[in-house]
């Protein structure tokens, strides 16, 4: 599997990216917010 940066994902394209890997949508969000809000 090759490495990827998430940090310029929007949330649609992490949102895709979490599906793919069979993990719950919300992640994303999670993810997301941890990056941009607090990150």
């Amino acid at each position: 599997m090759q490495k990827k940066d998430i940090k310029n994902f929007t949330l649609n394209e992490l949102q895709e990216e979490v599906k793919n890997l069979g993990v719950e949508k919300y992640r994303a969000t999670q993810l997301f917010d941890f990056l941009y809000k607090k990150g």
